[in-house]
C-alpha cells in the first residue's frame, strides 16, 4: 500500500511539474521581444512595477 501511494505521489509531482515547465515557456516565449513600454503596460495590468514584472517573468 504504502508503494502505490509513493508511486502514486511521484507521478502526479512529475505530472504536475511538466504542465508547470510547460506554461513557463508559452510564457516566456509570449513574452520575448517585448519592448519596454510593452512591459510597463502588462505590469500596469496585473498591477505590478516593471522589476516585479521582470522578476516574475523572467523577461
Amino acid at each position: 500500500m504504502m508503494a502505490e501511494t509513493s508511486s502514486h505521489i511521484r507521478s502526479e509531482e512529475e505530472r504536475i511539474k511538466s504542465a508547470y515547465e510547460k506554461y513557463m515557456k508559452k510564457s516566456r516565449e509570449k513574452r520575448a521581444g517585448m519592448s519596454i513600454s510593452e512591459i510597463v503596460n502588462a505590469a500596469r495590468k496585473e498591477g505590478l512595477t516593471y522589476g516585479q514584472y521582470v522578476a516574475k517573468y523572467g523577461v
